[in-house]
């Protein structure tokens, strides 16, 4: 019974309607204009559960299956829409690259998994005399269609949507549907993008009427003259089975609101088409900030006046254009703002939801974004429906990715220094097309869509020149995009993957190439990521050319697994046992499977901001507000302001009426003057916050768009950190394994033989669970790894071969001075690793006074021939209990050298295990950066504080080191009671490496020689608060 077209290079389809833009009869204009396909009588939804069965080999499918009278009583259901691999029928693979079959294109292997679906739906004697339409949003990757037994055709593809007129295979009362799925198509080689391969039904399925007579399809360009304020509404519209002697008309409606009508006409048909031009004046435009729409009702009449069929369709007026290396949206240089996205969700795979869609551009919203890139496929059309409203530029890509020619044949010289492939063989030329005129028909009407990609990573040739020069013919309103063509005559614009900052800059400046420079990927967000982000949008912001670019990606692709003992966790690549995989590296989102913002979003939110604050004059509180908006002023906005003296609040006020045009920046006086009011010894900070006035569209409370911090003054401790204060100690006891030290309400035990502050009691409660040692090391983040599977060469593997993550501590030397009032100890110690020559040499120095206060340096000398170091600093465990953490520096989520703009500095409090960043592929997190001082307490307000004598950076955890170095998943990592505590002189910054540029120089750790000072204090129960004591030392 399973027909063989799937095989065939030359069948792309049988039997299918041509593409068109999405459209749903409606039974009259009020319904339409209310735009609730469900109420149509037209519109029958055929999602929910099928029956089905899985077969691993086409040869095992039986041929009656399809019969209405087959017994499926013992075929299990499946949703649609769903992927069958998360339902236990087969594995998800993962694979980035590599194609997870032979490659021996166009064949595939004879051995190729069907999934066959069966359901009943009804039809009743109201669609009698109509043509009923069947249409799949979806299907990964080709399938069949039967209806009542017979073959209605057969499609492939899997994210463009396929419809089938069924019309003749129906009869009223109960039919019978049947569809038969193949996990493999020659097509395939057309889709090895970076994701989980799954299979099966996974966009929605749909059933709707048409009078035989209908509107078939139609193009409606909504753009603006030359003023960029007058609409120009230019309408084509092709109908099916209507002719000259109908004496039809077609009568367009254009509302502003559902009862607001602006605009009517009636047109004749003539030869089947409809077509009128017009224009509009003084128009509300869309744009991604001001996303104002209008509604199209096209209503078919008979001669007689009859109304046979109504459509709507949602328009903005704007255009797009490339002028002088700029991208103009109506007529405004834009700034590109976006992100990679693809459906995925962790317990449904391809098949989201409306409401997950939902979910992700409001959170996209919120963060700033503006644009999205749809990889590497076009999305469920409804996707583009919520970018219309809410604002949110799209780039649709066509469903065409061939990359794992590039690992199978190498780089291949074709002009363009791009792998061939199969992009230059004629005979998979309409293949190629196929991918782009479905994608370009269906989309055409979408006014949030501005740039048309054809594919990705698919090298470059003459079939893609095919597929462009098919769109131009269709639509030359929108620019095309293709990162792999490099500067080929045929893309619009220039784009690129993962440059370096200093190549951006160098485009920027470029006289030579005309087209603007777009970055499709950058900034690899795959775990604790993301580094100098603001670096990259200095450079966009400041030359035009540089036009901005999509992060990669949105959100990771774990998929949610559970289990009895390791509990809840998200998958990744060979988790399944699939072969091949490519590991980890879907694990790359600015949000986890379950859409929890990761921090690297946070930044991004901060460093894109529509707004930006300029010190001038900070002491003075003169600054500068630059508006960045393209389309509107300030009046929305409110401004709060607060000054801090040592992280507290002191001052604050508000800027009611910022009235700034878009792309332009006022100074601000703000009513202080700290040469008069200011404290020598005390920080100061400006906090300000930039919020709407009311709540925007896509929040439902007033929404935070900008904050940002200017360091006015910035002290450092100014007591001398080894200053004696003079306080006897109540009791010195020594012998050859330790010194004991005693004073009021503390005690210290100094371990001789091993060099380390072993034990710090407060109040008679031990504070330590293990003692002071120098620290090297860091779990090494997905950057520090580069790409999937981690290379030798790459700055983890360098330390792991310097033995940083296995050194062994050798002390030297043990010298203890006493004074009257102060106990001085000098450890002189070195690290190695077994079997290899010494890596640092270090010298801690202890300065312990009768009030308990321990001045710590840390002097440390790198001997080992290595570019970067991951960290220098000391490790401690606190006892268990000891887990209220308070400090005063940035937060209140991490931050790191290169990762702090959105973690303003103050001072914060919380508990231990609320600092712990949980990323899928455990490794360095949760990092303070710019820290002043820190303490950790027991609930009675008992512990330690530390503080630097100029900043450090800190990190706490209830977990080991080792144990999240080791960990591969979260489940693998196992809690403890006690807190490990991290100080840091300092840590390499985060960079992009995993796929992308390392650190930049700046943010580099360097091997050098260096004294890292601080003070441990004990705190009293009732006593002072740490900010009393910061500045009483």
């Amino acid at each position: 019974m399973v027909k063989d077209y799937w095989k065939d290079l030359n069948i792309l389809s049988k039997n299918t309607l041509d593409p068109h833009g999405t459209s749903i009869p409606f039974g009259s204009v009020g319904q339409a204009l209310k735009g609730d396909r469900l109420e149509s009588k037209y519109f029958m939804l055929l999602n929910g559960l099928w029956k089905f069965k899985y077969f691993n080999h086409p040869a095992y499918v039986p041929e009656t299956y399809v019969m209405p009278e087959y017994d499926d009583a013992l075929w299990d259901t499946l949703p649609v829409p769903s992927n069958w691999q998360l339902h236990g029928y087969d594995v998800p693979v993962y694979t980035n690259v590599a194609y997870p079959i032979p490659v021996d294109p166009p064949n595939i292997p004879e051995a190729n998994p069907v999934g066959c679906y069966r359901r009943v739906f009804l039809v009743d004697s109201t669609w009698k005399d109509l043509k009923t339409v069947l249409h799949f949003g979806g299907v990964s990757i080709a399938f069949t269609v039967y209806v009542n037994g017979k073959e209605v055709g057969y499609s492939q593809g899997s994210h463009m949507p396929s419809e089938f007129d069924i019309t003749p295979y129906l009869h009223i009362g109960e039919n019978c549907l049947s569809v038969e799925v193949y996990k493999w198509a020659a097509t395939s080689y057309l889709e090895d993008q970076d994701y989980w391969r799954m299979s099966g039904i996974f966009r929605e399925v749909y059933l709707y009427a048409t009078q035989k007579k209908h509107i078939k399809d139609y193009r409606i360009q909504s753009l603006l003259d030359a003023t960029y304020k007058n609409g120009i509404l230019d309408v084509e519209i092709d109908t099916e089975g209507v002719d000259d002697h109908d004496a039809m008309t077609m009568v367009l409606a254009l509302y502003e609101t559902s009862t607001q009508l602006i605009w009517e006409t009636s047109l004749d048909v003539t030869h089947g088409k409809a077509k009128q031009k017009h224009n509009i004046e003084n128009v509300k435009t869309w744009n991604a900030e001001t996303p104002n729409l209008y509604q199209m009702v096209i209503s078919l009449k008979s001669g007689s006046g009859e109304v046979i069929d109504i459509r709507r369709q949602t328009i903005g007026f704007r255009s797009v254009q490339i002028q002088n290396g700029q991208v103009l949206v109506n007529g405004v240089s834009v700034k590109f703002k976006g992100v990679n996205r693809h459906d995925t969700h962790p317990e449904r795979g391809y098949a989201v939801t409306r409401g997950d869609m939902l979910e992700d551009i409001l959170l996209m919203k919120q963060h700033n974004i503006n644009m999205v890139r749809s990889s590497h496929y076009p999305n469920d059309p409804y996707w583009y429906e919520l970018c219309n409203i809410y604002g949110m530029y799209c780039m649709d890509e066509a469903d065409l990715e061939t990359h794992g020619f590039v690992r199978n044949e190498g780089i291949a010289n074709n002009g363009i220094g791009q792998a061939l492939g199969i992009n230059h063989l004629k005979e998979w030329e309409a293949a190629f097309v196929d991918r782009a005129k479905r994608m370009v028909h269906r989309d055409k009407n979408q006014p949030s869509i501005l740039f048309w990609s054809l594919g990705n990573e698919s090298g470059y040739g003459p079939n893609h020149d095919a597929m462009a020069a098919y769109i131009r013919s269709v639509d030359t309103t929108r620019p095309i995009h293709y990162e792999s063509a490099g500067e080929a005559a045929v893309v619009d614009m220039v784009s690129v993957m993962y440059p370096s900052v200093d190549t951006v800059i160098a485009e920027g400046e470029r006289k030579d190439e005309k087209r603007p420079y777009f970055i499709c990927e950058f900034i690899h967000s795959m775990g604790n990521s993301m580094g100098n982000q603001q670096e990259y949008f200095d450079a966009i912001y400041k030359y035009d050319r540089l036009v901005g670019g999509c992060i990669w990606e949105w959100a990771d692709h774990g998929l949610s697994r559970q289990d009895e003992q390791k509990g809840s966790w998200f998958a990744y690549g060979g988790d399944f046992g699939d072969e091949p995989n490519d590991l980890k590296f879907c694990i790359d989102g600015m949000v986890y499977p379950d859409r929890r913002p990761h921090t690297g979003l946070m930044e991004f939110k901060q460093v894109i901001a529509p707004i930006k604050v300029t010190d001038i004059d900070g002491k003075k509180g003169i600054i500068n507000v630059e508006n960045r908006y393209d389309f509107l002023d300030l009046t929305h906005i409110n401004m709060h302001w607060e000054l801090l003296e040592d992280g507290q609040v002191i001052l604050k006020g508000s800027v009611d009426d910022l009235s700034i045009l878009p792309h332009h920046a006022e100074d601000i006086h703000l009513p202080y003057n700290l040469e008069e009011i200011g404290k020598i010894e005390c920080d100061y900070h400006l906090n300000t916050y930039f919020t709407s006035k009311k709540p925007m569209i896509f929040t439902d409370d007033i929404y935070e768009v900008y904050r940002h911090q200017i360091e006015i003054k910035a002290s450092g401790l100014i007591a001398n950190v080894r200053h004696n204060e003079k306080i006897y100690f109540s009791s010195e006891k020594e012998n050859r394994f330790e010194l004991h030290l005693t004073g009021k309400d503390f005690e210290i035990i100094f371990d001789k033989v091993y060099g380390v502050l072993s034990s710090i009691k407060v109040e008679g409660i031990e504070t330590l669970e293990e003692g002071l040692t120098e620290n090297f090391f860091r779990a090494p983040t997905d950057n520090d790894e580069k790409g999937w599977v981690g290379r030798e060469d790459c700055p983890a593997g360098l330390w792991r071969k310097a033995g940083l993550d296995k050194l062994r501590r050798n002390v030297k030397s043990v010298e203890i001075k006493k004074s009257e009032h102060q106990v001085h100890i000098q450890v002189e110690a070195n690290f190695a690793k077994t079997s290899e020559y010494i890596a640092f040499e270090t010298t801690m120095h202890y300065y312990i006074q009768g009030n308990g206060r321990i001045d710590v340096a840390m002097a440390t000398r790198p001997l080992l021939e290595i570019d970067l170091l991951p960290r220098i600093g000391v490790m401690f465990k606190m006892k268990s209990g000891f887990d209220q953490l308070r400090w005063y520096g940035r937060g209140p989520h991490e931050s790191y050298s290169d990762k702090k703009e959105s973690a303003l500095v103050g001072i914060y409090q919380g508990r231990v295990d609320d600092q712990f960043e949980p990323y899928i592929i455990p490794q360095e997190n949760g990092n303070k950066t710019d820290t002043r001082w820190q303490s950790l307490m027991d609930e009675n307000g008992v512990g330690i504080m530390i503080v630097a004598k100029e900043q450090m950076d800190f990190s706490v955890m209830h977990y080991d080191l080792k144990n999240l170095v080791e960990a591969t998943h979260t489940y693998e990592l196992k809690q403890v009671p006690e807190t490990l505590v991290m100080i840091d002189y300092g840590q390499s910054g985060l960079g992009n490496g995993s796929c992308g540029p390392d650190q930049l120089e700046a943010y580099k750790l360097k091997p050098k020689n260096t004294v890292f000072e601080f003070v441990i204090l004990p705190i009293h129960k009732n006593k002072e608060k740490e900010e009393s004591l910061y500045r009483s030392l």
